[in-house]
């Protein structure tokens, strides 16, 4: 059986066009594309998947223009990047790819090991906490209108390392809770019309992740 339309851009390393474990993608409204280049801790765009116009921003630590094992990445409706800094448990947001206008919000208290952000209609920003078993919504980066949903176990309104986030057109959450092998989905952070999908097929497997203190 062919494969019509296989593309793949990249290969091992650090270099133009080479990645270490990317994380998470995002696509902005002209179409290029946003890598979180996890074990490189940087973020790379791309113009398409041919590769043009490789640009990266990022280098390996805790300060401004710095990440520590960065992994999920988003575009807001304005255009700006949201990241979510795994392991210095913040998130960070970037005018655009050259840094400007660089934000951070969050801490080991807030986020324990955030590796998904997304948005809702009005703006509001999710972010799934993998380490930490919860999801946190927040009016915006300055940590305003802040909540929690879930906490660590298998039944219901719990997470076992939560790895993703997405927000449907209609404002229900979509959530991979990743160790219990299942998806789940909420109309809101009160956790009211829970339902999952899936089951714990194979229980002898690594996950992908690290722990971080």
């Amino acid at each position: 059986m062919s494969s019509f339309g296989w593309t793949t851009y990249g290969s091992s390393g650090s270099g133009n066009g080479q990645f270490a474990s990317p994380g998470g993608f995002a696509v902005d409204s002209l179409g290029r594309i946003y890598i979180a280049d996890t074990g490189n801790n940087r973020i790379v765009r791309i113009d398409s998947i041919a590769g043009t116009n490789f640009i990266s921003y990022g280098t390996a630590g805790n300060g401004v223009g710095q990440f520590n094992s960065p992994d999920g990445i988003a575009i807001d409706a304005a255009g700006r990047i949201y990241v979510a800094d795994f392991g210095n448990n913040r998130i960070v947001r970037m005018n655009d790819i050259t840094g400007t206008g660089w934000l951070t919000y969050g801490n080991g208290t807030i986020f324990q090991s955030p590796t998904a952000i997304a948005f809702d209609s009005t703006g509001r920003i999710y972010v799934a906490n993998y380490n930490g078993h919860r999801l946190t919504r927040i009016d915006n980066m300055t940590g305003a209108g802040l909540v929690n949903f879930g906490s660590g176990g298998s039944g219901v309104n719990q997470f076992n390392q939560l790895s993703d986030v997405k927000i449907s057109s209609t404002d229900q959450i979509f959530l991979v809770d990743r160790l219990n092998s299942r998806i789940v989905r909420i109309n809101d952070m009160s956790g009211s019309g829970w339902t999952t999908y899936g089951s714990d097929a194979c229980k002898h497997w690594s996950p992908r992740r690290r722990q971080t203190d």
